[in-house]
């Protein structure tokens, strides 16, 4: 066997060691005396670190020198770079002059007796081309522009041509509404101009899109212009819509630019998925994860289903637009799928129980101490007390379940193929802690949980569509995705990426995730809870932990889609993010929905920067908080936001404890959590509505205005 001759541009291993037919390469070859075994010849490992393969026989020169000159007498390896511009001229003419003042006579006088290269001389003042000057006349001249730009383009004027910016006519263009040149423009630049970057990275449609030029969206998206164009901090054209400075946003034009993208790419859309089975899952009557909690979401966005976003802080209100689909036409997840993360005797078991469960007296029985005796083998004795259990399974459980994990496969199938950008499954049961055998052995509980929706859509993912090679899952519900990495770590996935962020404390469910996995790609981020005397702990230390380590593991990993368990249930104040038996306790997390518009957008840039901004959010936890006598006395919750028991009765306090009689849970905290999240996933801007009253919290109190005055006068 001969070493290759073939050009490369990346350092060479060739190596073949003595080997039998029975040994692999990385063992160590022993004796034998098999007459089966072939021996290959050993050759010599070469390596190659040159760009050029020549001829391996020719020795390496020993001098310094005799390299240097070598390398100087080198044939040149690969085709020289070419450029889509010409070279760059700096000379101011009368032609800068002309075009600055709109003068076209004048233009056509000196192109007329001037060199062709001329045309593209770019001034000593600003680095502009008589061109650029051309394209970014004021809207009162634009048909004067275009008698300009027609001339010049005549005469060899380069579409391509930068100035110091790095912007080209195109992106001046669109920047000013110039929709007439721009389209002669277009009409004259080869392909490779349209999605060229400025310094910054914007592309001509950047451009349109930030200062809200539909027009020009229109112009550029018909003729093949990418929405999948990053900026250096990793925005597309439409997350820019509107931010004319980059951090100022105008209404006005980001309403005008997403309207077009909409119109002209409605593949750009948000996908929202529910489905009315879901309310089906019943649990006891005292419970906080109740169907009470799907309405508190939905009801706003399917009330006004064209309407523009927006944020009323005067009434915490929330209004979906055209930036989103909100579907029930989905079908039910397929049994054979859920095997695939769900073990034999546990989803045996569950068809068992949804049979079982149609003649029972109540309609619903709990559902731990049944897992515990069929699919654990726990002796009934010592299973856990119905009693005292919070994972129910009743007549509509399954049902709910199967369909809560079709949204996420119908989601996922949707989003890799292109056909929206993201989605939003707003369903439930959640899924996070159901194992491969659905409770864990170490655990207490179920969770509330029947099947892991979001690794059935990861698995789903890789097995059914071909470009999907790796899946990330991230979750930032606030207790750890343990059911999540209970199937990861009895069936290891080296394509699935599993990050959890969560409270980890002693009382706090369910008590696992302090550790990492590295031979699984299992990571697990702990917060400090609240109630310590930690410094890195609440919102802080949420954002700190994204930023520095979980951002940094998606981009190393590169995945091909990016899935979410979104629990909003560490929003501050939600009685999910206690400890138990703390039910007026301080929090665990103190997020508020600002925090989660912010998680979603920073996993959103990750989703551009790595799959072309594929992302599927999947609800988990967030169930409200406890009504306070300020609540009683100025009841301004919003609509939908104030859950009662579907009899009449009152919720319980935490997932042990659902037997206890409270006043009714306020939704408010989920709904605002869950809404900002859905604005992020729909590219809008976030407004902090007014602080929740309430009778507990772990913030630093705001000074009263007496204690302000009397620290002035200390200090005076």
């Amino acid at each position: 066997m001969e070493a290759t001759s073939e050009k490369r541009l990346r350092p060479i291993l060739t190596s073949i060691l003595t080997t039998s037919a029975n040994t692999s390469r990385n063992s160590t070859p022993k004796s034998t005396t098999s007459s089966t075994s072939i021996t290959v010849p050993p050759m010599k490992r070469r390596v190659s670190f040159t760009n050029l393969v020549g001829n391996p026989e020719l020795p390496i020169p020993d001098k310094l020198e005799d390299i240097l000159e070598a390398d100087l007498n080198r044939t040149p390896s690969g085709k020289p770079l070419e450029s889509t511009s010409p070279t760059r001229v700096v000379e101011t003419t009368d032609l800068h002059h002309a075009c600055r003042h709109l003068d076209v006579d004048r233009a056509a006088v000196f192109l007329a007796h001037a060199s062709s290269d001329s045309v593209n001389f770019v001034s000593v003042e600003d680095g502009y081309s008589a061109l650029t000057l051309a394209a970014m006349a004021p809207d009162s001249h634009f048909d004067v522009s275009l008698r300009l730009a027609q001339l010049l383009t005549h005469h060899g004027a380069s579409v391509s041509l930068p100035d110091s910016q790095g912007f080209t006519a195109l992106h001046w263009c669109a920047a000013v509404g110039n929709a007439s040149v721009l389209q002669h423009l277009l009409a004259m630049a080869p392909s490779s101009c349209m999605d060229l970057p400025g310094a910054n990275g914007d592309t001509a449609l950047h451009r349109a899109s930030r200062f809200g030029h539909a027009d020009c969206i229109r112009l550029l998206l018909l003729h093949g212009a990418s929405t999948c164009a990053l900026t250096l901090d990793m925005h597309t054209p439409l997350d820019v819509a509107g931010f004319a400075d980059g951090s100022t946003v105008y209404e006005a034009s980001r309403t005008a630019a997403r309207a077009a993208f909409m119109s002209s790419r409605p593949q750009l859309k948000t996908l929202v998925l529910h489905h009315p089975d879901c309310h089906e899952h019943m649990t006891a009557a005292s419970h906080q994860e109740s169907p009470l909690r799907l309405a508190a979401i939905l009801d706003p966005i399917l009330q006004h289903p064209q309407e523009t976003i927006h944020v009323d802080v005067s009434s915490s209100s929330f209004h979906p637009s055209g930036m989103m689909v909100v579907s029930s036409d989905f079908a039910f997840v397929s049994l054979s799928v859920v095997r695939r993360v769900h073990s034999a005797k546990y989803v045996d078991t569950l068809k068992a129980l949804h049979h079982q469960v149609q003649s029972h007296t109540d309609g619903c029985m709990a559902l731990t101490p049944r897992l515990q005796v069929h699919v654990q083998g726990t002796a009934v004795a010592a299973a856990k007390l119905e009693s005292i259990c919070d994972t129910n399974f009743s007549r509509g459980t399954l049902k709910a379940a199967l369909r809560a994990a079709g949204s996420v496969c119908h989601a996922v199938h949707a989003v890799a193929m292109g056909k929206y950008r993201n989605a939003f499954c707003v369903v439930r049961p959640p899924g996070h802690h159901a194992g491969w055998s659905g409770l864990l052995k170490d655990s207490i509980s179920c969770g509330f949980c029947i099947l892991n929706n979001v690794m059935i859509g990861a698995q789903y993912a890789l097995d059914t569509c071909p470009h999907v090679k790796k899946v990330a899952i991230v979750d930032f519900d606030a207790h750890h995705g343990n059911g999540t990495q209970d199937i990861l770590t009895q069936h290891p996935r080296p394509n699935v990426l599993f990050i959890s962020l969560h409270v980890f404390a002693e009382g706090f469910y369910p008590g696992s995730g302090g550790d990492h996995d590295y031979a699984r790609n299992i990571y697990n981020f702990p917060i400090h809870p609240m109630w310590t005397h930690a410094k890195d702990k609440g919102s802080a230390a949420f954002r700190a932990k994204v930023t520095q380590v979980v951002l940094p593991l998606l981009r190393a990993f590169g995945p091909d889609l990016i899935l979410v368990s979104a629990g909003f249930d560490g929003c501050h104040y939600d009685i999910g993010n206690k400890q138990y038996g703390q039910r007026d306790g301080p929090v665990g997390l103190d997020l508020s929905p600002g925090d989660f518009h912010w998680v979603t957008t920073q996993l959103m840039l990750m989703a551009n920067l790595c799959c072309n901004g594929r992302l599927v959010s999947v609800l988990e936890g967030g169930y409200g908080r406890v009504r306070t006598e300020h609540d009683d006395k100025d009841d301004t919750s919003p609509d939908g936001a104030v859950a009662a028991s579907p009899d009449g009765s009152q919720p319980g306090t935490s997932p042990e404890d659902n037997h206890a009689t409270t006043a009714p849970l306020i939704l408010d905290t989920l709904q605002a959590s869950a809404h900002a999240h859905l604005q992020a996933l729909t590219c809008q801007s976030y407004v902090e509505p007014p602080p929740v009253k309430t009778r507990t919290s772990t913030r630093t109190p705001a000074p009263t205005f007496k204690a302000a005055r009397a620290k002035r006068k200390k200090l005076t």
